[in-house]
């Protein structure tokens, strides 16, 4: 067809309704699987990861003191007071005392209710599949958990982070510390 010196091609109604088609079932599934992915891009794009050789247990033993992401996570989404920010002293007889550990660390889903909670117990380094982790013995009640260690090389020398996921490891919740 030629109107005004331009050619136009003309489509057949049936071709364009089936790239049409095609399109969508091809788009709305992508999209669909990607929003049901929550995934912390701050991991993605960090120079942390989780430790996968032993580490010198001199490098771990210390006080561990929540970084200030953890702290203003807690104030805005947890309405918590940081005022005394939460610490972890890991002693080298394989003790540990807890400080000031806001209540949703241990809420199956990182819930704030508000409450703080200092305790102790014993630790030690264990490995979890492929990486290294800190294993947490609590006094009372008797309690065992894991908490994540992370190591980022500067200068040829390991620097650790501390992470407790709060609630679904998807929702992109935790707690860092960084020793002091």
């Amino acid at each position: 067809m030629r109107l005004d010196s331009v050619e136009y091609e003309v489509v057949p109604l049936s071709v364009n309704m089936k790239c049409r088609f095609v399109q969508t079932f091809l788009i709305i599934p992508l999209a669909l699987c990607i929003s049901s992915c929550v995934v912390n891009l701050d991991r993605v794009f960090s120079s942390y990861n989780y430790t996968s050789t032993q580490p010198n247990q001199d490098d771990i033993v210390g006080v561990w003191i929540a970084d200030e992401a953890t702290l203003k996570d807690m104030r805005t989404r947890g309405n918590y007071i940081t005022t005394v920010p939460p610490k972890f002293v890991l002693n080298a007889d394989g003790n540990f005392k807890m400080d000031n550990m806001p209540d949703w660390w241990k809420d199956g889903f990182g819930e704030p209710r508000g409450g703080f909670e200092t305790n102790s117990g014993t630790w030690k380094l264990s490995k979890s599949g492929c990486c290294w982790e800190i294993g947490l013995h609590f006094k009372a009640p008797n309690l065992y958990t894991n908490v994540g260690l992370l190591e980022h090389r500067f200068n040829g020398k390991p620097k650790f982070l501390i992470e407790r996921i709060l609630g679904d490891p998807d929702s992109g919740n935790e707690m860092t510390f960084i020793k002091q």
